[in-house]
């Protein structure tokens, strides 16, 4: 298109044309779960996040319990996932004599934003994960969690072993069939790759200025471990 704009403008290409580069040749898919959750695993901790393999509600609790800021007078906030309903996180930091904070429970989405700023840690579960890059993947509409993910300086991820994809391309295919299946397909896609990092300053790498210092998921299955 550029060249017949250049012809009829009577002016020479200045430069020949690149050369075309070569097809591209997908690599073979991991398909087996045990083999997505190992590269998961090791993707996630290469970029600084942290991984467990909890199995119950007491190990995704005794997991929090070790956690700074989960005991009294601290302040957490809870997104409204199904799997921290079915666990009861809320009620065991009630027991804790923690602070729960949730976006129900809040008379303004300003006040809520206000009250996050003030927590700890946030714990949220995610929509699903990508094994290549060690990425989990949060999507609006079903869960009130992206400012629970963002806000608290640490993040803590409840993720099932289940909705793990080898990779971004077989995510966006399986999204793209489930929205025809669905009334409305989610508005936004949030796409988190370990703690928050930026360069911006000196070009020095910097953890914790525009989203959590650190990130921990919790490789949920009902499944009991092998070891």
């Amino acid at each position: 298109m550029l060249a017949r704009i250049r012809a009829s403008l009577g002016n020479a290409a200045k430069h020949p044309a690149p050369a075309k580069l070569p097809p591209f040749v997908s690599q073979t898919l991991v398909t087996d779960g045990e083999k997505l959750t190992a590269e998961f695993e090791s993707e996630i901790e290469r970029v600084g996040g942290q991984v467990a393999h909890v199995h119950s509600s007491d190990q995704v609790t005794a997991y929090l319990s070790v956690l700074p800021l989960t005991g009294d007078e601290s302040s957490v906030a809870i997104s409204d996932g199904l799997l921290i309903k079915t666990l009861r996180i809320r009620e065991w930091l009630l027991t804790r004599k923690t602070r729960v904070v949730t976006w129900q429970e809040m008379p303004s989405m300003e006040a809520y934003r206000r009250e996050l700023l003030k927590c700890g840690i946030g714990v949220t579960c995610a929509d699903y994960a990508l094994a290549d890059t060690g990425t989990v993947v949060l999507l609006s509409g079903r869960e009130h969690h992206r400012l629970a993910s963002l806000l608290p300086p640490v993040h803590v991820c409840l993720l099932s072993t289940d909705n793990i994809f080898p990779r971004l391309t077989s995510l966006m295919d399986h999204l793209s069939d489930e929205a025809y299946a669905r009334e409305r397909p989610p508005h936004a896609l949030t796409c988190i790759t370990g703690p928050s990092r930026t360069a911006d300053i000196e070009q020095q790498i910097t953890t914790g200025v525009h989203g959590p210092k650190a990130l921990h998921v919790l490789l949920y299955s009902t499944e009991t471990s092998k070891a």
